[in-house]
């Protein structure tokens, strides 16, 4: 389990955060028709790499670039490729940076152009249970009670599914540390949460059922099997004794 952090390594968590905060604002102002993910995989790239920080997906068990660029109905871990992106294209962004020995982890839905309301609505939902889940979070919570509102939020709206399989996590000196952070849950189960945890929570919503597979080729690429549409949006969350602070 990610141990709680001291000062000095909360002070590197915020400094990688800045630097992931600056790759999406970059990213956004660039994001536009005609635009590819491998250009966006290069301005994150370089953003990163000047600030003195590494790339934390790249290489990852084997994954081969800086940012999961993840359109349409791609749910996640999408290869970055020249793909030119079309008016009324959604695309996740997920990108991650070490400064330091600690890391952050966090991806944003964008829209490409003018999309449709649908679309938009996708977006503005999983936002607002994500936000609603984070308020929440204080010490003594259960992950299970943070769990517990993202999944009661979207049982009022049928026609999106929850992932099940891609979850969030807790995070510190490695990107990936247990235990996992589900978008569904109890109330009062899991493990308590405590001042100094850093975790992240990353809803994943589909707008039709959760039905997803794997590229059989590149062996990352998850998309809906029945072509609906995803949104993704995660942040890294610290603990403290007042509540939730999100690094990014």
């Amino acid at each position: 389990m990610s141990k709680l952090k001291t000062v000095e390594e909360i002070k590197d968590l915020e400094i990688a955060g800045k630097i992931i905060k600056d790759v999406f604002l970059q990213i956004e102002k660039k994001i536009k028709p005609g635009i590819t993910s491998i250009e966006l995989d290069k301005l994150a790239y370089d953003i990163i790499i000047k600030a003195n920080a590494i790339p934390l997906f790249l290489n990852h068990e084997g994954f081969p670039n800086t940012i999961c660029a993840s359109p349409n109905n791609i749910v996640v871990h999408g290869i970055p490729n020249d793909n030119k992106l079309k008016e009324g294209d959604i695309i996740t962004i997920d990108v991650g940076a070490k400064y330091n020995k600690m890391c952050v982890d966090a991806a944003r839905t964008f829209a490409v152009g003018k999309i449709s309301p649908e679309d938009q609505k996708l977006i503005d939902l999983t936002d607002e249970s994500l936000n609603l889940a984070i308020k929440a979070i204080k010490p003594g919570k259960k992950i299970g009670d943070i769990s517990n509102i993202i999944e009661t939020f979207f049982k009022k709206f049928k026609e999106y599914s929850i992932s099940s399989e891609y979850v969030g996590h807790f995070i510190g000196e490695n990107l990936w540390e247990e235990p996992v952070f589900p978008n569904k849950g109890k109330k009062g189960t899991g493990l308590e949460l405590k001042a100094g945890m850093t975790f992240c929570v990353e809803p994943i919503i589909i707008r039709g059922k959760d039905q997803l597979f794997v590229d059989p080729f590149d062996k990352w690429t998850v998309y809906t099997k029945h072509k609906g549409k995803a949104c993704h949006i995660e942040h890294t969350i610290l603990v403290t004794k007042k509540g939730a602070k999100i690094i990014v």
